[in-house]
């Protein structure tokens, strides 16, 4: 007997990685990935772990249609106590994108961020 309990099979979730970075940041230093293709994905996610916050809206979640101009942006701000991981995550809406992280008014010793497309 289950107890009426339902137990219903979870496919595992795909994540493509799309762009990464270990290289730490000086005081209002920027990490611009390359541009990646998104248009097979239904999200992307970024995952950033930092001893030091980010510049109020420092991670901006770029997307463009045309391949130049950047009209569609999601900004979040890594605000979190030192050393901890803190996600992000913005629906496509256009053909490719791109992640800039800007650093706040600390220089960085530990620095990993991850950009994922998700199916």
């Amino acid at each position: 007997d289950n107890m009426g309990i339902s137990v219903i099979a979870i496919a595992p979730r795909t994540m493509v990685l799309l762009a990464t970075s270990t290289a730490t940041l000086g005081i209002a230093g920027v990490f611009t990935s390359a541009t990646f293709d998104i248009s097979l994905f239904k999200d992307i996610r970024v995952s950033v772990f930092a001893d030091q916050i980010s510049a109020t809206g420092g991670i901006a979640i770029q997307q463009t249609a045309d391949g130049t101009n950047y009209d569609k942006e999601s900004k979040f701000t890594y605000d979190v106590a030192s050393d901890t991981e803190q996600g992000f995550i913005v629906d496509v809406l256009a053909k490719t994108g791109r992640v800039k992280y800007t650093n706040g008014g600390v220089a960085q010793t530990i620095f990993r961020i991850f950009i994922y497309g998700v199916p």
